[in-house]
């Protein structure tokens, strides 16, 4: 049998698909199916029951196991080529500030007893000492205690006006622009 070369082999490959890098979740609040959020243009959309069915297949990464947690309430980080991530877009992305934010939550502190999150739109970060990390954990929504309890950074959503809340009272000074992009990617 004859070798191929390279670039024979790279002809023959199908092309790739450019991919907008997604967490997904259902909505707890059953205001839609699922939501979405692009972690690069941070565009949001909310599919309604209907819509999901076509919504689903769309998604590029997404298993057994990211299904199951999706399924029990938890975000997962999929993939959607862009052209259908647009497509989604046009006809079910917010227009007003969806009453929600998006958040990755961590321990904090010198001795891991605080908890911080940090905002995936609007790069603000609070982080609450250890007396209020129940308060905190109780404001959160598909939250994965967890992934957490292993010193993991989970993301997970809290409405818009508790949030608001936390900043006033634990609201970390301005992020520089290195620090925001290491903890949001």
């Amino acid at each position: 049998m004859p070798q191929l070369s390279n670039q024979q082999i790279d002809n023959l490959l199908p092309e790739l698909p450019s991919l907008a890098r997604l967490i997904i979740a259902r909505d707890l609040t059953r205001q839609s199916e699922l939501l979405a959020i692009d972690l690069d243009s941070k565009c949001q959309c909310g599919i309604d029951r209907r819509e999901a069915y076509n919504f689903i297949p769309d998604i590029i990464g997404l298993d057994p196991t990211s299904a199951a947690r999706y399924t029990q309430g938890y975000p997962i980080a999929a993939g959607m080529s862009v052209e259908n991530w647009a497509a989604w877009l046009e006809g079910c992305e917010f227009v007003e500030a969806p009453g929600f934010v998006w958040l990755t939550v961590s321990k904090e502190g010198d001795h891991e007893d605080g908890i911080g999150g940090l905002c995936r739109t609007d790069k603000r970060e609070a982080i609450a000492p250890s007396n209020e990390v129940s308060a905190f954990l109780a404001d959160l929504i598909g939250f994965n205690s967890a992934s957490f309890e292993q010193g993991r950074s989970v993301v997970c959503r809290m409405t818009a006006e508790n949030w608001a809340s936390w900043l006033a009272l634990f609201e970390v000074d301005e992020l520089d622009a290195e620090t925001v992009t290491q903890l949001c990617s």
